[in-house]
């Protein structure tokens, strides 16, 4: 039903994993406000069984008497749309993450700017302070020159989520200072661009550079060394309250991958296709089909067509069986 009756007289709080651990859920909750089906799920390693959720619960949905079970499903074609993971920014020690509580990723940054907020408004971790002069850096894990520190590929996303991210800070708080530190920025769709100049409209200060490191003060706020490039390339250092990094993204499909072990991996780990220009959906095994990042770094509008289109490859795949 999604009533959410449960969730309202569970007395367990657990850090929310949907707000990256920001605000609280309880041990019975439904994943997010858009989740499909909208169906509250119990947490058994948090659950105290105390049997509130069962008692209260109008369509009696809950048994605890519940075993896990493997259903064997026979289908005639499978559409792999896993999505991805964000790149672990503790493996570059240099800035400070999960080391300095106001070094935040990319994904705890979108959570502070939505309307539901857990903090219902733009605080730094630390001391819940509004800060008034923050930087983004791109790149985090993407177009890494050594594999063992990060991706070696673009992905794609990061310019243009900071640039939002940037832009939305401004127009959250007002009065506050966001820099960009950037190797490139690549604005390659339509009307991205102009985005990109709306955003130096509205004074968001975009940086050309590589950050070498970040350290903390004992106010929490953070001082940055970069190396500024350009016709007057120097080293510099700033002082921030809060510092996001643009995080890269990989793909998650490795369960799938072991299950179909005869599924053409590329070098990057991404499903390859059997012709990325007149076929992007289709793999190398008959009846498998890939959409969105499991197939390669992509934004939201170009995984809807993906999948619109493997979906109808699905669909003409089926009716030839």
């Amino acid at each position: 039903m999604g009533c959410g009756v449960c969730e309202n007289n569970c007395p367990v709080d657990v850090p929310s994993e949907f707000d990256n651990y920001l605000g609280a859920r309880k041990a019975v909750y439904i994943p997010f406000a858009q989740a499909v089906p909208k169906v509250a799920v119990v947490d058994l390693d948090n659950c105290v069984l105390c049997g509130t959720c069962e008692r209260v619960c109008p369509a009696k949905a809950i048994d605890f008497s519940q075993e896990p079970r493997t259903i064997r499903i026979e289908v005639g074609a499978v559409i792999i749309a896993t999505g991805f993971k964000f790149f672990d920014p503790s493996r570059l020690g240099q800035y400070g993450a999960g080391k300095y509580p106001n070094v935040i990723s990319s994904l705890t940054m979108d959570r502070l700017l939505v309307a539901n907020s857990p903090y219902g408004a733009v605080v730094r971790p630390s001391d819940g302070k509004i800060p008034r002069r923050i930087a983004f850096i791109l790149c985090v894990g993407s177009r890494a020159r050594n594999p063992r520190v990060g991706y070696p590929y673009c992905s794609r996303v990061c310019c243009m989520y900071t640039i939002r991210q940037a832009q939305s800070t401004i127009l959250n708080l007002r009065k506050v200072e966001v820099d960009v530190y950037y190797m490139d920025i690549r604005a390659y769709g339509k009307g991205f661009e102009e985005f990109y100049r709306r955003a130096e409209g509205v004074g968001v200060r975009f940086l050309k550079g590589r950050v070498a490191r970040i350290t903390q003060k004992e106010n929490g706020n953070l001082l940055l060394r970069a190396k500024i490039i350009g016709e007057d390339s120097r080293i510099v250092d700033e002082e921030y309250e809060m510092v996001v990094l643009a995080l890269g993204i990989r793909p998650q499909h490795k369960a799938i991958a072991r299950l179909l072990s005869d599924l053409d991996i590329d070098d990057y780990g991404f499903i390859r296709t059997v012709s990325p220009k007149l076929d992007p959906t289709a793999t190398n095994i008959p009846g498998v089909f890939v959409a969105g990042v499991a197939e390669g770094p992509k934004d939201i509008v170009d995984t809807v067509m993906q999948a619109g289109a493997a979906a109808m490859r699905a669909s003409a795949y089926l009716t030839e069986l």
